[in-house]
This record gives C-alpha cells, sequence and structure tokens, in this order.
C-alpha cells in the first residue's frame, strides 16, 4: 500500500508540475513583453518578501504532520483530531501574524529597494501578494491530514488544475489589458476557491472531524510536539534565510533590474527543482509510515535506493542546466536577458548541492528528527548572509551565490547526514561519505564528457539547443545505467516498480 499511494503521489505530483512549468515559461515570456523589467523585478523581489514573513510559521507543519503519522495508522481517530484542531488554531494566529508583519513591511519598501521603481500602486500590488500567501494558512489544517495520510495525489488534482486555470486566465489578462493589478487580482480569486474545494474534499474524506469528540492531548504528546515544534523553528528560520533572502540582498546592492535578470532563471531551477523534490514529498508520509513498524535494514535498504535516485536525479539535471540554461533563456526571451557562464556555474552547483540533500531530509523528516540539528540553519542563516553581502562587494551576483554555497557546504551537507546515521539509523556515518564522494566523482565525468561533446556542435538557435539537450540526456543517463544496473539498490527499486505493476494489473 505504500508503495501505491507513493506512486499515486509521485505521478500526480510531476504531471502537475510538468503541466505548470511548461505555463509558467509561457506566461513569463507574456509577461515580459507586456510589461516593462522593473515589474518582473518587482515580483520575484515581493515573492521572497512573503518568503521571508513565512519563517512565522516556525515549522509547525512538518512537526504536526509527523505527529499524524502514527494515529492515523492506528486509526486513533480522537487524536488525529485533537491534532488538526490545534493545527487549525495555530495557524489562524500564524496568518495574523503574517499579515500584522506584512502591513508593516508594505509601508517600509522603499527602505528595501535599492531605488524605487516608476511603478503605480506598489503598495496595494504588495497588499494582493500577501492577502494570497495568508489565505493558504486559513486552509493548511485541512491540507495536512491529506498529506499525513498519504493522500497527496488529491491535493494535486486540485492545485494544479486551478494552477493552470489561474495561469491561463493571467495569461488572457496580460494579452488583453497589460494590467499587473488584474494580474494579482486573479490569483488571489481563484487561489480562494483552490483553497476551499480543497478543504470540503477534506471534510468529506474525514467526516469524523466534525462529528466525532476530539481527545485530550497527553502530556507526553505536548511535551513531544513542543520539541518538534521549537527545532523545526530554527529549520524553518533557516530555510527561509538561506533560500528566501539573496533576491533581497541583491535588491538592496544591485538593483531590481538585476532581480528581473535572475528571476528568470530561479523561474527555470526552481521548476526543475519542484518537479524532482515532488518524488521526495510525495514518498515523506510513506516513509513515515515506514518508520513506524518496520527494521533498521529494511529503512537502510530504503534508504540507499532513495539516495541513488536522488543521485541519478540531480545530477543529471545539473549537467542539463549548465549546458541548457543560457541556450534556452536565448530562445525563450532573448539574447538581453543572459548572465555570465561563471553566474551558470554557481547556479548549477547551488542547485545540485541543494538537491542532493533530499533523500536525507525525506527520513529526517519522516522519523521526526528534527531536535539533533536545530542549531545547524542558524550557523548557516549567518553564514550565507555574512559571506553573501561580504563577497557581493568583491564580485556581484557571483558573490552572492557563492555565499549561499559556501554555507551550504560548511554546514547543511554534513550535519544532516551525520543526524540521520547517529538518531534515525545507529549506523557509522562513513558509508554515506563514501558513496556520496563516488557519486559526485561520476557525476563530474558524466558532466565533463557532456560539456566536452557539446562544445563540438557548432550549430546555433533551435537546432544547437535541441543537440546540447541529446547530449546532457544521452551521456549521464546511459553511463549511470551501466555502472548502477547490478547494485543492490538499482535492483530494489525495480523490485518495488514491477510489484507496483503487478497490484496495478491484478
Amino acid at each position: 500500500m505504500r508503495v501505491r499511494h507513493s506512486a499515486y503521489n509521485i505521478a500526480s505530483s510531476v504531471a502537475g508540475q510538468f503541466v505548470m512549468i511548461l505555463l509558467n515559461f509561457l506566461s513569463r515570456i507574456i509577461f515580459v513583453r507586456a510589461l516593462d523589467i522593473e515589474y518582473l523585478g518587482i515580483h520575484g523581489l515581493f515573492t521572497n518578501i512573503l518568503a521571508v514573513l513565512s519563517v512565522v510559521e516556525l515549522g509547525v507543519g512538518q512537526a504536526i504532520i509527523y505527529s499524524l503519522y502514527k494515529p492515523l495508522a492506528e486509526n486513533d481517530r480522537p487524536k488525529v483530531k485533537a491534532l488538526v484542531k490545534l493545527y487549525a488554531s495555530i495557524y489562524r494566529i500564524i496568518g495574523a501574524v503574517v499579515f500584522l508583519l506584512g502591513l508593516v513591511l508594505m509601508f517600509s519598501l522603499n527602505f528595501i529597494m535599492k531605488e524605487r521603481p516608476d511603478i503605480p500602486n506598489l503598495e496595494l500590488l504588495f497588499l494582493l501578494f500577501l492577502i494570497n500567501a495568508v489565505i493558504t494558512y486559513l486552509f493548511a489544517h485541512k491540507r495536512s491530514i491529506l498529506i499525513a495520510d498519504q493522500k497527496t495525489y488529491v491535493i494535486n488534482i486540485v492545485h494544479y488544475s486551478f494552477y493552470a486555470g489561474i495561469t491561463v486566465l493571467q495569461i488572457f489578462i496580460l494579452l488583453v489589458t497589460e494590467n499587473y493589478l488584474l494580474f494579482l487580482t486573479a490569483q488571489v480569486l481563484l487561489n480562494v476557491v483552490n483553497n476551499m474545494v480543497i478543504a470540503r474534499l477534506s471534510d468529506r474524506r474525514y467526516p469524523y472531524l466534525k462529528k466525532e469528540k476530539a481527545a485530550r492531548l497527553a502530556d507526553e504528546s505536548k511535551t513531544e510536539m513542543k520539541k518538534n515544534i521549537f527545532a523545526m523553528m530554527f529549520h524553518r528560520m533557516g530555510d527561509v534565510i538561506v533560500f528566501g533572502t539573496d533576491n533581497l540582498i541583491i535588491s538592496a546592492f544591485l538593483g531590481v533590474a538585476t532581480v528581473g535578470l535572475y528571476s528568470n532563471y530561479t523561474l527555470i531551477t526552481t521548476a526543475l527543482n519542484g518537479l524532482l523534490g515532488q518524488v521526495f514529498s510525495a514518498t515523506t508520509a510513506s516513509v513515515g509510515n515506514l518508520n513506524t513498524e518496520t527494521s533498521t535494514e529494511k529503512k537502510m535498504a530504503v534508504f540507499k535506493s532513495m539516495l541513488l535516485i536522488d543521485f541519478w536525479l540531480y545530477s543529471f539535471s545539473s549537467i542539463a542546466l549548465l549546458l541548457l540554461l543560457n541556450p534556452f533563456i536565448e530562445l525563450w526571451l532573448g539574447a538581453d536577458f543572459l548572465l555570465d557562464f561563471a553566474v551558470i556555474l554557481f547556479i548549477t552547483a547551488n542547485f545540485y548541492l541543494s538537491g542532493i540533500r533530499k533523500a536525507v531530509l525525506t527520513f529526517r523528516d519522516a522519523m521526526g528528527l528534527f531536535w539533533y540539528d536545530r542549531y545547524k540553519p542558524l550557523l548557516e542563516s549567518l553564514l550565507n548572509i555574512v559571506v553573501s553581502i561580504w563577497l557581493l562587494h568583491y564580485f556581484g551576483l557571483i558573490g552572492v551565490l557563492a555565499g549561499t554555497m559556501i554555507s551550504t557546504v560548511a554546514t547543511s551537507l554534513w550535519i544532516e547526514p551525520y543526524v540521520l546515521y547517529k538518531y534515525g539509523f545507529s549506523r557509522q556515518l562513513r558509508t554515506y561519505f563514501c558513496l556520496w564522494g563516488i557519486y559526485l566523482s561520476i557525476g563530474l565525468a558524466a558532466g565533463g564528457a557532456a560539456y566536452f561533446l557539446a562544445s563540438l556542435i557548432e550549430a546555433d538557435g533551435t537546432a544547437g539547443f535541441a543537440a546540447k539537450a541529446a547530449v546532457s540526456f544521452i551521456v549521464p543517463n546511459v553511463l549511470y545505467f551501466l555502472l548502477f544496473r547490478r547494485l543492490p539498490e538499482f535492483r530494489y527499486i525495480q523490485d518495488a516498480g514491477r510489484t507496483l505493476l503487478k497490484r496495478k494489473t491484478a
């Protein structure tokens, strides 16, 4: 059942992300042609500001979802209702705090930007961003039980369907009116409907949340939850600061126009990371369920298989980004929107370093090991801000990206697996780093070979892009298949796939 739920979650997530990516690229083409580049910069900046404000969420969601795994597996309905009720109360408070902080920032925009762009109704535009974010908090508890119960695919079907509708409507608004205010208003209204539909589906699937009496949470459960929430607070703060402040730093020191150029690249990497990340986020609940009933050996086997998938997906994608980012941007938006190849190197490196941690983080979150590395995000955040601003003065945009890379390597890259292996598996960490080093060496060799072959391609335009895309796809995947096909991890993945197919055809 875990394999089936994971497959449904992954399939719906990947399909939805793929459609979203296509629509995002189409929308961005219309956006840059209908509006000035300052609007693009403002869009990226406001998105990042709201990401920073989301630190108020403090990781409550992940901590409570972890708390739901066991009572859902045991069908302990009173406890499930108690947790969901607590979740709803906390998120109403969080939504109110985010809204109030957003209002304060709305009147402080001139201090965040190096130069205020000539865009009318700037505060009203930010208010729409703020309302759109707060709406999601008000309905978060309805999503949580579906996620914890391995029913993410239910959310995905609704969410991506509405997302497609929102994007199509926004494209129409830009083509007809070229009005950014209407563009954002449509997004807010449809987001409200989207959340209401998911809430209704949740109520139908779990009617006992309204009918039956909630249990009183035991002191032990409350203590564990407070401990996890406290730990997740630091993790949430770290994630927001490390991944949500780059555009703020760029805006403050290099200007909104640079944010606009860089945001085109982050649109691609964020979309790709979202697509690949669904493979892991869609399996977190299943891993949580696995953790409640199986042996360490079984968990290790699943983890090593997931680590192989992690490396394969993110190293192949990093090679594709290195070869194709600038050619794609040139075809998509034009040569005026290109960044230097040195910037592409750092964008790709950060993409890989963020992605290669997915397997570890999936197991850490599913096993509830938030407490043991709770201070790591604070150190990572401090390093990221200080080093990024320091290097920015010498290397510009590259300095900001280098700061992010340095902070990741110095903290997350080794602390996260250390916690998982010591407290989750009770195993020595050296086996992980041996695998990590082997995978990295193979990935660098595959990337070097692909880059060399792509450099021999003299064609430009669509033909050149297609040829380089073929190289970036064939070289790493053929090499990985030849090297990994006899590994136990590879056979484990094959067996899981065969089991799922047999259940579907039975």
